[in-house]
């Protein structure tokens, strides 16, 4: 994190989005003199890191973006407390017989606790990946909280990838009445016992049974509201995308997008030689795909 001096060395993690190929039970009109109806691609979407940062655009490029577990510097890589996504959309050549819901969209993740300079593997693993959307992060652990790959963002629940930028004060005594609303089950299996972890579950509780990001907006508006009234002073930067939407908040710590005609990147700080970052105010809620963005003012703002 450039502006507060923070070195992010416990980790990161990286998630973009590839589409399941369809089968013989999805094309009932294939024939074999038909081949070409085979050619099939599709757009993807990654997210997460300890840098906040999100991409929506055009499919082809690999967005990325970065987070932290305490500090947030934009860039393709994101930590603990620091969250950065990518979501990048584009067109896809498929067949008129597959239905965009057949070719589902499945979340991918790359996370290591290891230094991102130290693994040797990164270089060439990012530069093979086109994706529509990428979140990215790198960690910068919060002390008294466990290191591990499962501490790492992003966290994965179904299509949807989840980052968090910042850190709740009490953890975990200060959020026990709230982790009263959970099944035990969700408890249970949470990657890490990590505040990052825990928020992620509570929203995709409230979601409930809905999957669209309507259900997710109010989730993320809900539980920001929530985890400030019961641990005042959190930080609670969020990165939540199923590959089309991208849903982000900024609650105390810093984030810029940067917008073209094809693309949106939410970034914790500006990256790149690109012109045209700008801040977001605090206390927001981002709604955003490929080519729109939505600012609206949270609860409590000043």
């Amino acid at each position: 994190m450039r502006h507060g001096g923070t070195l992010n060395a416990d980790g990161y993690g990286l998630g973009w989005y590839t589409e399941d190929p369809p089968t013989a039970d999805d094309l009932p009109a294939y024939t074999a003199a038909a081949p070409h109806d085979l050619a099939s691609t599709g757009p993807a979407v990654g997210n997460h890191g300890a840098a906040g940062g999100a991409v929506v655009g055009d499919r082809g490029a690999g967005g990325g973006a970065a987070a932290g577990d305490e500090s947030a510097s934009a860039g393709a890589v994101a930590g603990d407390h620091q969250t950065s996504a990518a979501v990048h959309q584009g067109a896809a050549a498929a067949p008129s017989s597959v239905s965009h819901e057949t070719r589902r969209r499945r979340p991918v993740r790359y996370r290591r606790n290891v230094p991102i300079w130290a693994d040797q593997n990164l270089a060439e693993l990012a530069g093979s990946i086109r994706a529509g959307g990428v979140l990215a992060a790198v960690r910068n652990g919060t002390m008294g909280m466990p290191y591990g790959e499962g501490a790492v963002a992003p966290f994965r629940s179904g299509e949807w990838l989840f980052s968090h930028n910042g850190r709740v004060p009490g953890w975990p005594e200060s959020v026990v009445k709230l982790a009263e609303q959970l099944p035990a089950a969700d408890l249970l299996g949470l990657d890490a016992p990590v505040d990052s972890a825990f928020i992620f579950a509570l929203i995709r509780h409230r979601m409930g049974a809905r999957d669209d990001h309507e259900a997710a907006v109010a989730a993320v508006t809900s539980v920001v509201r929530d985890v400030e009234a019961t641990a005042p002073g959190s930080r609670l930067n969020f990165l939540l995308t199923n590959g089309t939407h991208l849903i982000a908040t900024t609650w105390t710590h810093s984030l810029h997008v940067r917008r073209t005609h094809n693309s949106i990147t939410l970034a914790s700080e500006p990256f790149g030689e690109e012109p045209g970052w700008s801040e977001v105010p605090d206390r927001m809620l981002l709604v955003a795909t490929a080519t729109t963005l939505q600012l609206t003012p949270m609860e409590g703002s000043a």
